[in-house]
Parts: C-alpha cells; structure tokens; sequence
C-alpha cells in the first residue's frame, strides 16, 4: 500500500506553531472523543481504510475500534502541546504497574523496550520516575536535550554517531538506563530484519549490540494516557546470557524484541502511534533486507 493521509503526524506539526500548541492545548476529553467518532464515523475519511487494514493485521478476530486510534493519538499531541505551554510539567505519574520488576533490576542495567505509545516529553517523564537516582540516556534521531528545554532537569540524550553510541555504553556501565524506541529504526541507520505480525521490519541493530555487550536487562514497558493523566505497566525483565553473542546472537535479540513489541502492540493496538506503518509506506524508516 502506497504513502496515505496521517492525521497524527498533521496534528504533530501543529505543535511548531504557537496557534497550533494554543488549540491542541485546550483539547478536553469530551472533545478529543467527540473528534475522534467523527473521524472514525466519516465515510470519506481516507486514513480509515489504512487504519483499518492495520488493526487487521495485529487482530483480524476482533480488531479494535477506529475511533480509539484517534483518540489515542489526538490525546498524545494535545498533551505534548501542554508540556511545551508548561501547564504539565508539575504532573506526575499516578499509577506505575508491575513496580516489583523495576525493583528487581535495581542494581542492573536496564534497555527499556517501549512501543511508540506516547509522545517524547511523556517518554522522558515517565521512564526518569521510573528509575529515581539513575542516569537515564535517551536516543532520538536528531534530537537533543535543547529540543526539550520545558522538562526539567534537562533529559541526557545521546550524541548522533560513535560517540553517542559510547555515552550509552558507559551509562549502561555504571548501571544505568538506556531508552529509545525499538519499534522504528531511521534509512540510513544499520538495521536487522525481522517479522512484525506478518510484515517484514527493521530494528536497530546498534540498539542491539550495545544490549549484548553490556548484559543490559531487556525490561519491556508500556503506557496508557488520557489527555490528563498517564499510567505505565512494567513486565517481566528479560536477561541476556553470555552464550548470547556475534551474529547469532544479534539474531536471537532481534526475535526476542520482535516478540515482546508484538505483545505489548497486540494488547492495546489503537495506542500505537506507529500502527499505520504496517501497511502505508513510510519513506523514513528502514527497509527489511
């Protein structure tokens, strides 16, 4: 299927303009809900039949509602505009699940495995009160902490290249935290192929080897948001042994990754901000090879 209409990216660059960051800003709940039926109720819509298609992939059985796509995503931007307009930064997250394994990787270091559920400024809150105490190192393609300058303390984020690739692994050294998101690896960058719910993908396979050679924890992580409030849910930590190595090895990660990102998409699809990347074309991200 060819490139077609994204609403959560149109709405995503309404957040560079100060009338765009204003309107989304003032988004209630009834509102985003009554935005996102219309969407989803209106037969002309374009986007429907790609999001659709997608939610068919991840669940053909019971596919979730088109309307929940868009709510999902209408709240992610409307909050991203409250953090930017400062009215968010004194919120602080209400709900963590699954806080026993965040305790059992407390003196390990930790990859968080986090779908694209949410936009970056929730990321960088939610995993810093994840791990109080802890350096916690972002990656983002082209960005850096002067894109963020409303979150406070400045998020650390590591530098494009070898050199960030080092800051990551002396973070992860001193047991540390590393998060970026595994479900989206830029062209250009090196990547690995794998299946995602029948469709060929790539994930970063720097993300991956810097995983093998420090023996990070591979601890899978997932939000839930309404425009006012936000909740994460921690699973099972997952160990890398030291038979996990060269090539094989990589291939082994890349399963196992592939594995949990299916999981946590398939137990709440219409949160995944990427899910039309399954079946439109995407001219950013890495092809499969």
């Amino acid at each position: 299927m060819s490139a077609a209409l994204d609403a959560f990216s149109s709405w995503s660059r309404l957040l560079g303009q100060p009338a765009g960051r204003s309107l989304l800003s003032s988004l209630t709940i009834s509102v985003i809900e009554e935005a996102a039926q219309a969407l989803a109720d209106d037969p002309h819509y374009p986007e429907n039949d790609v999001v659709r298609a997608a939610l068919s992939l991840v669940n053909d059985s019971r596919p979730a509602a088109l309307a929940d796509v868009y709510r999902h995503q209408l709240s992610c931007v409307a909050r991203e505009a409250r953090w930017r307009l400062g009215s968010i930064a004194s919120e602080r997250v209400i709900d963590v699940l699954g806080s026993q394994w965040l305790e059992e990787v407390r003196d390990r270091p930790v990859l968080t495995i986090m779908p694209m559920q949410m936009c970056t400024s929730d990321a960088i809150r939610v995993v810093s009160e994840c791990f109080p105490g802890r350096q916690v190192i972002f990656f983002g393609e082209g960005v850096d902490a002067s894109h963020y300058p409303w979150i406070e303390p400045a998020p650390l984020f590591a530098s494009q290249g070898m050199q960030g690739v080092k800051q990551i692994m002396d973070v992860l050294a001193h047991g540390g935290v590393f998060c970026t998101y595994p479900d989206f690896v830029y062209r250009g960058r090196g990547a690995l192929p794998y299946a995602m719910f029948g469709r060929p993908r790539s994930m970063a396979s720097a993300m991956l080897s810097i995983a093998m050679k420090t023996r990070a924890v591979l601890l899978p992580a997932q939000c839930r948001l309404t425009v006012d409030q936000i909740s994460i849910e921690v699973d099972e930590p997952l160990a890398i042994d030291a038979g996990v190595k060269g090539a094989e090895g990589l291939r082994f990660l890349t399963d196992a990754v592939g594995g949990i990102l299916e999981q946590q998409i398939s137990a709440n699809p219409s949160a995944w901000l990427l899910l039309n990347s399954l079946v439109a074309a995407s001219p950013q991200m890495a092809q499969s090879k």
